[in-house]
């Protein structure tokens, strides 16, 4: 999420994380400063509802690049532990 967010608002989501990490859920949290709520999403052309919203390209790339390393992280050894349970 973005600092600038004001829809899941950067200080709730910490709260929220604190609390799970203390019931011993692992996390890894990013936040990028001056980013808005949807900084992935470019706006449809001429409908803007909310303008607090804003596209950061550099930002999206970075965060699509975070999750494709978190799903090889995660989601390939399992996937080759099924494949080997399965043999």
């Amino acid at each position: 999420g973005g600092e600038a967010d004001r829809v899941a608002q950067p200080n709730l989501c910490r709260r929220a994380f604190r609390t799970a990490e203390r019931a011993g859920v692992k996390l890894e949290t990013w936040f990028v400063p001056e980013a808005t709520h949807a900084f992935d999403e470019k706006p449809d052309v001429g409908f803007q509802p909310f303008q607090r919203f804003r596209f950061d390209g550099a930002a999206t790339a970075e965060a699509q690049g975070r999750m494709q390393g978190f799903l090889k992280k995660v989601l390939l050894p399992l996937r080759e532990k099924v494949a080997r349970s399965d043999g």
